[in-house]
């Protein structure tokens, strides 16, 4: 009867613990898929989300280089209707205190500069004194002298060659002493009279050399006092400017 009694509770208490025994957990694959209870899937922490920083591009910045050009400018003393030239024998050196493009002459004393002013091609025009007078001060000069016989042999070839108009006479820079009445040359560095004296044709007006460019007649032209406004017949129409060079 004992022994009846212990094997009762023996297999009353191995009921027990078997109805009070959790049941153990069955996984059907890695993905956490439950067979008999539904027990949540544990699921994998999240991860949290990657911050890029970006760096920021640097844009360099280009400063502007400014470019300052100073204009050079030149001086240059024109006359709206004249030409200035000179013969091709220029040489400045002996002409170096002088700006203009003059031609160097020598004389007595020393080199005498001078350069002609004439018109354009075909012109009509007579040149007036006045103006004659302004264009050579521009030009640190004044009316010439024409002493020497080189000197008027150098400017007939000269406008031969290069004067495209009918040139006639020339303003040259002498004047009449009215106590002898005998002309001279204004500079007064060698030649002192004008040779041969000019003829009077207007005793108000001023000396003009009048070139003589036909080589079958003997001579480089004549001196005449004319009128200032250089009209005549025929006319003043170009200009002789002048100034003393390098002296002995």
């Amino acid at each position: 009867m004992l022994v009846r009694t212990v094997l009762i509770c023996l297999v009353l208490a191995s009921l027990s613990e078997c109805m009070f025994r959790p049941q153990p957990r069955h996984y059907h694959n890695e993905e956490c898929s439950c067979e008999e209870e539904e027990v949540p899937c544990e699921e994998e922490p999240t991860r949290p989300p990657t911050t890029t920083t970006a760096k920021p591009t640097t844009v360099p910045v280009t400063t502007p280089t400014t470019t300052r050009t100073t204009p050079t400018t030149a001086t240059t003393t024109t006359t709206p209707t004249t030409t200035t030239t000179i013969p091709k024998t220029t040489t400045r050196r002996r002409c170096a205190n002088i700006r203009a493009p003059v031609s160097p002459f020598l004389r007595k004393n020393g080199y005498w500069c001078s350069m002609i002013f004439t018109f354009g091609a075909n012109s009509t025009m007579s040149y007036d004194y006045e103006d004659a007078l302004t264009d050579c001060s521009i030009n640190g000069l004044v009316v010439s002298s024409l002493e020497t016989d080189e000197e008027k042999a150098a400017y007939i070839k000269h406008i031969q060659e290069t004067v495209l108009y009918d040139l006639t006479a020339i303003w040259v820079g002498a004047s009449v002493n009215k106590t002898d009445n005998i002309y001279y040359w204004d500079d007064k560095l060698a030649v002192g009279a004008v040779n041969p004296q000019p003829t009077i044709v207007d005793p108000n007006g001023h000396v003009a050399w009048f070139i003589n460019l036909n080589s079958s007649v003997p001579g480089y032209g004549d001196y005449r006092v004319v009128a200032k406004s250089g009209n005549g017949n025929p006319k003043v129409n170009a200009l002789l400017c002048g100034a003393p060079g390098l002296q002995f």
